[in-house]
């Protein structure tokens, strides 16, 4: 069953560095390498939230340089991550905008992990967060 999206505005999909859908509703996530970022309601093709939104919703600093973003889950447990090597850091969002957690990590020798990150993944239950860096794969777990 194909359908084409009618956006409200051009959302630059050229200039995307990374998209995620969440099945249950079909809303599109677009990540931009400048730390930009969109989440659209595909119905009506409109922004429903975005980085302007984030900082007033709890994000300490803006996205400086993200990679990835991955919608992880289902219903009210869906949560949208984000990885930004730029700022050291994976961001845990809720569909609605809201940032739930800001996650740094350090490798065995104190080097920060995320800056130097190739790509992520999220398992739901238990949550834990592996991160690939260069040659070596990387779980992280909250306590």
């Amino acid at each position: 069953n194909e359908r084409t999206i009618e956006f409200s505005e051009n959302p630059q999909l050229n200039k995307a560095v990374d998209i995620s859908i969440y099945s249950e509703d079909g809303s599109l996530l677009v990540l931009y390498g400048d730390g930009r970022i969109r989440y659209y309601d595909t119905r009506s093709g409109r922004i429903q939230w975005d980085e302007t939104a984030l900082i007033n919703n709890g994000l300490n600093s803006p996205l400086v340089a993200p990679t990835a973003a991955k919608i992880i889950g289902r219903g009210l447990n869906a949560s949208i991550f984000v990885a930004d090597p730029g700022s050291g850091r994976i961001v845990q969002l809720s569909r609605g905008g809201i940032v739930l957690a800001q996650f740094r990590a350090t490798d065995e020798i104190g080097n920060e992990l995320f800056t130097r990150l190739n790509d992520f993944t999220v398992t739901e239950a238990p949550m834990r967060i592996f991160v690939a860096v260069d040659n070596t794969l990387y779980v992280a777990a909250q306590n």
